[in-house]
C-alpha cells in the first residue's frame, strides 16, 4: 500500500457518477396594453426525479482508496436535490 501515500485520497471527477439531472421550463408572455406584460412561468428542476449520488454531498460513493467499499455506491439520498416544482406570475408596468 505505498501507493496510497502518493495518490490524493479522493477523486471526484473520475470515480463518481455523472449527474443526470434534466431542468424543464414553460413561459408564456402576454403584452397587454402598451407597456404593460404578464408573464406566467412553470419550471420544473430535476424534473424526472433522478438520485444524486454523490460523495462530495451525502457520502454515498465510496472514493477513498484506503476504504474496504471503493468504487461502490452504497446508498442513494434524495433528500439535498429532490424534483422541485414551482408557478410564477409576474406583472411588469
Amino acid at each position: 500500500m505505498s501507493n496510497v501515500r502518493t495518490f490524493p485520497l479522493r477523486f471526484p471527477q473520475i470515480r463518481q457518477p455523472d449527474t443526470n439531472n434534466v431542468d424543464l421550463s414553460l413561459i408564456k408572455n402576454t403584452r397587454l396594453n402598451g407597456e404593460r406584460n404578464i408573464q406566467f412561468r412553470f419550471e420544473a428542476l430535476n424534473a424526472f426525479n433522478h438520485p444524486l449520488l454523490s460523495s462530495s454531498a451525502y457520502g454515498n460513493v465510496q472514493t477513498g482508496p484506503t476504504s474496504a467499499t471503493f468504487g461502490q455506491i452504497i446508498g442513494s439520498n434524495q433528500a439535498g436535490y429532490p424534483r422541485r416544482l414551482q408557478i410564477t406570475f409576474k406583472y411588469v408596468f
